[in-house]
Formats: C-alpha cells, structure tokens, sequence
C-alpha cells in the first residue's frame, strides 16, 4: 500500500496492529491507518493537534479505532521509547515538557510509579499560587498566621491579610490543613 502524505525528514513511521488494524505511528505523534468503514476505504492521518481529547479525568489523547480506542502516547512510546526491562516496577510515561497533549517521542520517557509521585510532589512543592488564582501559604506564613490569631487577630482580617479565604483560615486553626506544620 502507498501512502501519500508529505511528512517531514525527521519523522520516522513504524507499523503496529491495534484492535485488529494495522496503523502507523510516527514519532512525531501522526498516526495513520485504513477507515475500514467507509466505501473508499480512505487513508486517515492523524497529527497529534487533531487527536481526540479524552473526557474523562485525565487529558490523555485517544484515537478511534473502529469502535474501540487507543492511548496516543502510548502507542508513539512503545514504539520509539525503549521501556526498561525491570518486572520489579510498574512504569508509567512522564512528559518531560509537563504537556500531555505533547505526544512526540522526544518529549517522553518510561519512569517509575514512585519516580513519577515524586517528580509531581516536587512540581507542587514551589507552587505559591493554586490553579484557581488563590494563594498558597508558605511554612512561616501559616506558623505566623496560628500565633495572630491567638494573639486576638480576627480571621476576617487574617483572610484579607493573607489573600485566602475565611474557610481556608478556619481550616488551618483546625489544623484541617496544613496538619504537618
């Protein structure tokens, strides 16, 4: 079969059968196979932008395939990345530019369930502000915002003080947050 899809030099394709379907992947992330469906038996391509977002809880990329779905990025690292031949670790793929719709060979690497728990705790632990804008407090923000408060501060004004809301406040006196401090 002749493919006739203009790709670039670098790009390398690598034939896999998925569910049955013979499909190639590149290590840019384009995949391409045969929509056995319609009547012209026509070529799909895939780039990596134009891929399926997952509506599930996680933001992974997912190809059809007939009426059943394949991972993206795990198609393009079984492929191009080499996994480690460890039975004694479970390995998961880590994004090395944080960016899961990102699936090109060069931007993944096999790691560790434990590596990839502490990579992300170490991704979370500089983070000063939450994703929804909110501020998060630091080690001597919270010890200094405890002795306020038992010094008659109220949590009102220890809220505007702190740029975190009165809940939040009331969380932390309760040591419901931020226990370990």
């Amino acid at each position: 079969m002749k493919w006739i899809v203009k790709v670039a030099k670098e790009e390398i394709f690598k034939t896999i059968v998925v569910h049955g379907r013979e499909i190639e992947v590149s290590n840019f992330g384009t995949i391409r196979y045969i929509d056995l469906r319609s009547k012209d038996k026509r070529l799909w391509v895939r780039r990596s932008d134009e891929l399926l977002l997952n509506k599930g809880r996680s933001c992974y990329l997912h190809i059809n395939i007939g009426k059943k779905k394949a991972l993206a990025h795990l198609l393009v690292a079984n492929l191009f990345i080499e996994k480690p031949k460890d039975d004694t670790h479970k390995y998961v793929i880590w994004f090395i530019d944080r960016n899961r719709l990102n699936i090109k060979s060069h931007n993944m690497i096999w790691i560790t369930r434990e590596e990839c728990n502490m990579r992300m705790s170490l991704d979370y632990a500089g983070k000063t502000v939450n994703n929804d804008g909110s501020k998060k407090l630091q080690y001597e923000e919270v010890q200094e915002l405890r002795a306020k408060y038992e010094e008659g501060v109220p949590v009102m004004q220890l809220a505007r003080e702190y740029k975190v809301s009165h809940t939040q406040i009331k969380r932390i006196l309760r040591r419901e947050n931020y226990i370990y401090i």
